[in-house]
């Protein structure tokens, strides 16, 4: 039987969330039979914007915001049938 790759990359603003649903995942996974390959960090992608205070009274007044999404891969070689660990993971 050739084995069969599935590839997973998760993406969330909060990391402690990311990091538990990985540690889900791969408790699930492994627990099927399945090889995990993985958590790989990915690079973090940062957008910035500035705002104004208030639009009407002083223009240099502004205030800044930043998003940061923190993104993991997960790599599944299936040694069993690919149903049984699709079925077995959480419906996130």
């Amino acid at each position: 039987m050739k084995k069969q790759k599935i590839r997973i990359v998760l993406r969330s603003n909060d990391h402690k969330k990311l990091d538990g649903a990985v540690k889900e995942i791969v408790r699930i996974v492994k627990k099927t039979g399945s090889r995990v390959i993985g958590p790989v960090p990915l690079p973090n992608s940062i957008k910035y914007f500035t705002v104004l205070r208030s639009p009407n009274n002083d223009k240099k007044s502004r205030e800044q915001f930043e998003i940061i999404t923190y993104k993991r891969l997960l790599d599944i070689e299936m040694l069993k049938q690919s149903s049984e660990v699709v079925e077995a993971t959480p419906p996130w």
